[in-house]
């Protein structure tokens, strides 16, 4: 297919495909420009988390119910602290006391694999579990979701785990690293 433009037959772009104007009248040329959108797809956005020793950071966004956050995860350089080198995500109620996450944790900056360790913090009281380990050498892709019901899905390094939580109208998708560098990549925060 063709367009118009300046009175000359050009070819049409893939993303002009998907629009085609009915009319050639360029008042409605225009206006079929106008309220034609792109199709469009849910980019991942990526996050450099990269903090010293000791030290944290996040990206987050609000979500609303069911609560996702996916993406994949890589160690890039872990650093020597008090604290040890961690990368993880959260979904959380908006005041802060619900939550559910997990957390990639090296036993040492030079470990070879994360102990996976998922988090459930109810009113403020946290509970914590090791569910599986998984190799530091490659990027982990992760789903973390938590349905209508209240029931979690982690989804990590190929295995899933569930467990019974609550449910969660709204509050906040974050992704975070401590005491080293951890590049997440096609993160996706929704419901």
């Amino acid at each position: 297919m063709q367009s118009m433009a300046e009175g000359k037959a050009v070819p049409r772009t893939s993303e002009q495909q998907a629009c085609v104007p009915m009319k050639h009248s360029a008042s409605i040329l225009l206006a079929g420009v106008l309220t034609c959108a792109a199709p469009s797809h849910a980019a991942g956005i990526a996050f450099d988390c990269d903090v010293p020793a000791d030290r944290f950071s996040s990206v987050s966004q609000p979500v609303s119910g069911p609560m996702k956050i996916e993406g994949s995860v890589a160690v890039v350089q872990p650093r020597a602290g008090a604290n040890l080198p961690v990368a993880g995500a959260t979904l959380a109620s908006a005041d802060g006391k619900d939550s559910v996450g997990f957390q990639l944790v090296m036993a040492s900056p030079r470990a070879k694999d994360f102990d996976v360790v998922l988090n459930l913090k109810r009113n403020g009281r946290l509970e914590r579990g090791s569910v599986t380990r998984a190799d530091t050498g490659a990027p982990l892709p992760f789903s973390l979701v938590l349905g209508h019901e209240g029931n979690v899905t982690l989804t990590i390094a190929g295995k899933s785990f569930s467990t019974e939580f609550m449910t969660l109208p709204e509050g906040k998708a974050m992704a975070f690293c401590s005491t080293g560098q951890f590049r997440f990549s096609d993160l996706i925060f929704g419901s």
